[in-house]
């Protein structure tokens, strides 16, 4: 299954762009997560909604991943996580994925207030 698109904002809908997403939440979409779809680029990442851990199997490149719990609260964020790794966070409810350093670009940090739009 295809994944919906959708954009990532700061805080509220009306405050700072951060990136285009990819949201998979859908059984299908969640389980094939970013294998075998073209790679992340700068300004884009992955919404996986629910999900509390990622696995980086199979993946040619390094990944942040961006751990929310269900208010959009950043509860941690793991930077360069190289393939073939794992990271989780048990009380997260969603995870974003993206490319290596992007978290950093886009100044991404625990306690911040993460929301998305579904297009």
């Amino acid at each position: 299954m295809k994944c919906k698109k959708g954009k990532l904002f700061r805080e509220s809908i009306n405050s700072d762009f951060l990136c285009d997403l990819r949201i998979a939440d859908s059984v299908t979409s969640r389980a094939r997560g970013l294998l075998f779809s073209t790679p992340l680029k700068k300004s884009e990442g992955m919404l996986i909604k629910p999900c509390n851990s990622v696995h980086t199997m199979g993946m040619s490149y390094k990944l942040d991943i961006v751990f929310m719990d269900k208010g959009g609260y950043v509860v941690k964020v793991v930077k360069n996580l190289s393939p073939i790794r794992m990271a989780m966070k048990y009380k997260a409810d969603c995870t974003l994925e993206l490319i290596a350093n992007e978290s950093t670009r886009l100044n991404i940090e625990v306690g911040q207030r993460l929301v998305w739009e579904y297009m």
